[in-house]
């Protein structure tokens, strides 16, 4: 069925529904799920603690280090933290050997997403005191770097329904 690339890549912004759709897919498929952040968090800690104690820049060598492990590996579907797919490097890494596809969600659903489940302050990037802004200030810088993927939208759309969409155009391509 896929045959053009080794694994595929789930991207877009927190609360897109990556990782809860990215296990379905590799279930499907019979492939290995990877989320980035949660295998960053294995070895270095909480991701709100490196943020904190090391910066956000330091977080980003991680997540390039990562994408140049997974990278040399086949058979994954791999959920992306927010950011990963922005980093030229990581991109560099991913895409000769990945489908990816950027899910996407309306800001208002993002906010409900995060708040839902309690992990807006969990967010490094989403502290303070309006998330609602700050999701649509982030989200408008990166839409241009998520742009270049494939789209996947999730608003309305159960996770089987999202994951069914991206199954569905690795068959086509």
């Amino acid at each position: 069925m896929i045959k053009r690339r080794s694994n595929i890549v789930l991207t877009g912004f927190m609360g897109t529904g990556k990782s809860t759709v990215g296990q379905i897919i590799a279930a499907e498929l019979g492939y290995e799920f990877v989320d980035t952040d949660e295998a960053i968090a294995l070895v270095h800690g909480p991701i709100p603690k490196i943020f904190a104690e090391n910066g956000e820049l330091a977080f980003r060598k991680l997540e390039r280090e990562i994408s140049d492990v997974l990278s040399k590996r086949s058979r994954l579907v791999i959920s992306t933290g927010g950011g990963l797919m922005l980093d030229i490097d990581c991109i560099a890494f991913l895409e000769p050997v990945s489908e990816v596809f950027c899910l996407s969600a309306s800001a208002s659903e993002i906010l409900k997403r995060v708040n839902g489940n309690g992990q807006a302050g969990a967010r490094p990037l989403l502290e303070g005191d309006n998330a609602a802004m700050q999701i649509q200030l982030l989200l408008k810088e990166r839409s241009k770097g998520y742009g270049r993927f494939r789209e996947v939208p999730t608003d309305y759309l159960s996770p089987q329904d999202v994951a069914d969409a991206v199954i569905a155009q690795l068959a086509i391509n």
